[in-house]
């Protein structure tokens, strides 16, 4: 297990039975509330009864095409009922499950593919049609059903183990080496099983805001279907949709990232009435601005938390807004069970109130980078006891008051929109152009996605090079998301004495006037 892990485990009173896990789950709803709605999405809706017999099927045919447990599934579609169908079929046969975002390039897909080596690729036929992926071993979708009658299925339904690899979910799709988050059944089903809350349940419903690839909608998925609850998949996100599914579906629980809550908030229909079904909500991916947070408390139903921490550690940090109008400039207290250590240049642990890395030891961290010991190692700092921590990136300090405040990022990334931007993919992209000499990549404000990488180059000289000509070379290099806003040309980049690129003299101003920057 890794670093920090507790045993599972059951969520029921009578500890002596077995853990429970995912599967085993959704085969009690499909006897208690087989009529219940699991799943609305595009594509159409399922029952809890009629989930679980599709899974098991799935699950059959994945061994028929010889999947064994700790092989990997992919998939690279569009939000759908089947995509949803995919996940759960994965788990039934104990596969682990990697989707991967359809917004990236051809070259894009196949780096990740390579390093998930899945045993099986369930892809949308754009994406197939693309060469993306091996055709021998890739199921359209679009054509589930199918694929589900073409032939047999074999084995019979399986328990959970706890040591069985359940997710791999890559922190960003663009990074030079990918890091596929890696997770067992025993650390999700315990995550999901310490964050069991009244606004999820039977006849409640969640709906799941953000891509399917990542973490947030990974877990969005997951831990109301756990529940009991059924979960809304848009094809999607609009703020027009989400009030229309509140009013429509009575949605009790979401998740959201913060750009998606402003743009919620000046949404023409919006009206704490029309969230009136809202019990709970959690905000997470990125910084929430103070403005933002107090009008939260003035016209936003339910409860409200901001959440902090990575897909690496799990939950370190949470805020209830309501609870807590005093304390709007941090992250909230530290979760039960966590521990968080303050730590200077050197891996020294700073004395409370000093800004620092912040490293988390929590009860349900990651169990690795899959196939990357070394990145895997290089995150994590043991204190003198030997108990390890992760070191998450983020630069803050505990203040007296025991909450968490976050100055800044250590880590050369930017979070646009809830999505992880690694800087220095785009700087190695750029540098790929005849005219540029040096380039530095920073995080700029955006109104609409938080923030968004921006380019300052440094042209060779004598060269000339405009910014449209730069986001051409790098447009099959890099998905969309991660082509810079804007582009800065001047005559030299800001150095330190050893060299190091002051990249904060460079944002300074961008983010003059602010409530927040960014490291």
């Amino acid at each position: 297990m890794p670093p920090g892990s507790t045993t599972s485990t059951s969520d029921n009173v009578n500890n002596s039975r077995p853990p429970i896990y995912l599967i085993e789950r959704l085969r009690e709803h499909a006897r208690a509330i087989p009529g219940n709605i699991a799943i609305r999405a595009p594509g159409g809706a399922l029952t809890f009864a009629q989930l679980a017999e599709r899974a098991e099927h799935i699950a059959g045919r994945l061994r028929v095409h010889g999947c064994r447990p700790g092989d990997r599934v992919a998939i690279i579609g569009k939000p759908s009922l089947e995509w949803i169908e995919v996940l759960i079929g994965a788990a039934f046969a104990r596969l682990a499950f990697a989707p991967i975002s359809t917004m990236l390039t051809t070259e894009e897909h196949h780096r990740l593919l390579a390093d998930a080596r899945p045993a099986v690729i369930f892809a949308d036929g754009e994406i197939v049609d693309a060469g993306s992926c091996s055709p021998d071993i890739t199921i359209r979708l679009g054509a589930l059903d199918e694929w589900m009658r073409s032939g047999p299925v074999a084995g019979e339904p399986q328990a959970s183990h706890a040591d069985d690899l359940f997710s791999i979910i890559y922190s960003s799709g663009t990074t030079g080496v990918p890091k596929g988050i890696a997770h067992t059944v025993a650390g999700r089903m315990d995550f999901v099983r310490a964050r069991q809350r009244p606004s999820l349940g039977p006849g409640k419903f969640s709906y799941v805001s953000t891509s399917l690839y990542t973490n947030l909608s990974f877990l969005g998925i997951v831990s109301p279907l756990y529940w009991g609850a059924g979960i809304i998949v848009p094809e999607r996100f609009t703020p027009g949709d989400f009030l229309r599914s509140c009013r429509e579906d009575g949605i009790t629980d979401v998740g959201l990232v913060p750009v998606q809550v402003r743009r919620i908030l000046d949404h023409p229909e919006f009206a704490p009435d029309a969230l009136a079904s809202l019990e709970f909500t959690m905000i997470s991916g990125s910084p929430i601005d103070l403005a933002v947070k107090r009008r939260l408390i003035e016209c936003w139903p339910g409860k409200i938390s901001d959440g902090y921490g990575s897909t690496e550690t799990g939950g370190i940090a949470m805020l209830d807004l309501k609870a807590h109008p005093d304390k709007l400039d941090t992250v909230g207290p530290i979760m039960a069970g966590v521990e968080v250590r303050i730590l200077d240049e050197d891996g020294v642990p700073l004395p409370q109130g000093e800004i620092g890395e912040i490293a988390a030891g929590t009860p349900l961290p990651m169990e690795g980078y899959f196939n990357r010991k070394d990145l895997t190692e290089g995150t994590m700092w043991a204190d003198s006891s030997g108990s390890r921590f992760i070191k998450t990136g983020d630069t803050g300090y505990l203040g007296e008051d025991g909450f968490l405040r976050i100055t800044g990022r250590s880590r050369d990334m930017i979070i646009s929109g809830g999505l992880n931007i690694f800087a220095i993919d785009i700087e190695e992209a750029l540098l790929t152009h005849p005219a540029v000499l040096e380039v530095a990549v920073i995080a700029v404000p955006s109104e609409q996605w938080g923030e968004s990488p921006h380019a300052i180059v440094v042209l060779k000289q004598g060269v000339r090079a405009t910014g449209d000509e730069l986001t051409a070379r790098i447009a099959t290099r890099l998905s969309r998301t991660s082509w810079p806003v804007g582009y800065s040309f001047v005559d030299e980049l800001p150095r330190n004495a050893l060299g190091k690129v002051l990249k904060r003299e460079l944002r300074e101003p961008f983010w003059a006037g602010r409530e927040r920057d960014v490291a």
